[in-house]
């Protein structure tokens, strides 16, 4: 009975030492099972949070690509050359209407002298006229009579026969029974030199070197509004083409205000397109990164309910085990 009953022991040892060993190996299997799931989560959740990462840093530093940005500074530089190019073209324009400016005041000085230069040699040519009417009186006249009838008449009948000499008071006249004489006429007698000969009454021989002095400063007065002519015709000119050289530089600044105006525009094109391609691209890492973190959000889920499908499974394992056992 004793080796009986430690033979009996002996096998009851070893049924229970079997009993472990089955279910150590039935836990090691589903905890092999859970490691692998374990394992292939953290696998698949790490590649999905560095896919996380990358696209956030994305968005963080979302910008323009090479050649994106490559093509706007060309438009800026083409602006800021064209930019550069307008306010040389204005400085220009500016300098070519204070020119102008200038030239239009030299071209009223110039008329302005020539006005005063014409009226000069008006003067001057009535003053020739005049000495030439005395000169050269016309015919039947008095003054033709008393030159070539009456003896020195500029000395005598010549100085009183101006109507204004009966305002003077400093004549000294006096009644005379004396027989006419160079100082008295019809019974008057008159102090004669107290009066100056009038120019009519000159010589002809000084009217004639009045002429000539008269004459010399006619020809004086001709050549200054000849010159003041050339002068302003001179200022006409430059007038004329410094406003020609204004309407130039008015045109190039229309041209390069043009120009600095489509590179603008181009590149405000340009900048919508590429801002429009940025936002297109932003949104798509935008719906990448929500669908990265559904993914993720999923994946753990998928984790969870396959890491508890498994300790379920052992579980009814270990229970069916031991109900067998």
């Amino acid at each position: 009975m004793s080796a009986a009953r430690q033979e009996a022991a002996e096998n009851k040892a070893e049924q229970q030492q079997s009993e472990r060993e089955a279910l150590s190996r039935i836990r090691d299997d589903y905890n092999g099972q859970l490691m692998a799931l374990q394992n292939d989560y953290q696998n698949s959740l790490n590649e999905l949070k560095v896919a996380e990462a990358e696209l956030k840093a994305s968005l963080t530093n979302a910008g323009y690509n090479e050649f994106e940005q490559s093509q706007l500074d060309i438009l800026d530089a083409a602006i800021k050359e064209a930019s550069i190019n307008e306010d040389a073209a204005r400085g220009e324009l500016r300098q070519a209407q204070q020119a102008h400016s200038k030239s239009v005041e030299f071209r009223k000085e110039c008329s302005n002298a020539l006005d005063k230069a014409r009226a000069a040699f008006q003067q001057e040519e009535k003053a020739v006229n005049k000495i030439n009417g005395l000169l050269y009186p016309g015919e039947g006249s008095l003054l033709e009579f008393l030159r070539a009838n009456v003896d020195d008449w500029e000395l005598s009948l010549g100085k009183v026969i101006r109507p204004e000499l009966l305002e003077r008071s400093d004549l000294a006249p006096e009644m005379t029974t004396d027989a006419p004489s160079d100082s008295s006429f019809m019974g008057v007698k008159l102090a004669l030199t107290e009066l100056d000969t009038p120019d009519y009454a000159f010589t002809e021989q000084t009217l004639k070197q009045k002429l000539q002095e008269a004459e010399l400063r006619q020809a004086a007065a001709h050549a200054a509004q000849n010159e003041c002519e050339q002068r302003l015709a001179k200022a006409n000119e430059e007038v004329r083409n410094a406003e020609l050289v204004v309407t130039q530089k008015d045109n190039a600044v229309k041209s390069a205000e043009a120009t600095r105006k489509r590179a603008q525009q181009d590149r405000d094109t340009v900048l919508s397109e590429y801002q429009q391609a940025l936002s297109a691209r932003k949104q798509k890492a935008k719906t990448k990164l929500e669908a990265n973190q559904q993914s993720q959000k999923q994946a753990k889920a998928q984790f969870e309910l396959s890491r508890d499908e498994i300790k379920d499974q052992q579980r009814e394992a270990e229970t069916e085990h031991k109900f067998h056992w």
